[in-house]
């Protein structure tokens, strides 16, 4: 990992270790307060922070940008696994709404991508916030429908 990379990962972690308030991440971990700000620094690498800890301390705070940043890194996107409370008895909705979902990701691809739309083939900041949306309500009822099924 590059020394900038790594410097913005420990950015975001100690960003959110901080918005967790530090003091209560540091007497979790049972560590001092200055050794855990120490861990995170992102400027001074001669602190390490440990595997372990670093996913004690992704337990403990908002952890969706710190996640959201190393699947990127990595080249894959972040999901969020619904919890799901599915039966047999609403299988059949699940699968018109997982149709409906799929559906609706779709006709919002095509029309932001339509070459003869006002913008052309270009996609704004809103629009793929809009995807965005679709994409995870579809993938929501897909992981619902899965449970559903695995649990048979």
């Amino acid at each position: 990992m590059k020394y900038q990379d790594q410097k913005e990962l420990f950015s975001l972690l100690h960003k959110a270790v901080k918005d967790a308030g530090p003091k209560n991440i540091a007497d979790y971990l049972d560590k001092s307060y200055p050794t855990l700000m120490g861990e995170l620094n992102p400027i001074d690498d001669r602190h390490k922070l440990g595997l372990m800890t670093f996913f004690e301390i992704l337990e403990k705070v908002d952890n969706q940008l710190v996640l959201e940043w190393i699947t990127t890194y990595f080249n894959y996107i972040l999901v969020r696994k619904p919890e799901v409370n599915a039966t047999h008895e609403n299988a059949a909705r699940l699968m018109i709404r997982a149709g409906k979902e799929f559906g609706d990701i779709s006709r919002a691809f095509l029309e932001v991508t339509d070459e003869l739309s006002e913008g052309g083939e270009t996609i704004t900041s809103n629009e793929w916030k809009k995807l965005d949306r679709e994409l995870n309500e579809a993938i929501q009822v897909f992981y619902q429908l899965r449970e559903l099924y695995e649990d048979n």
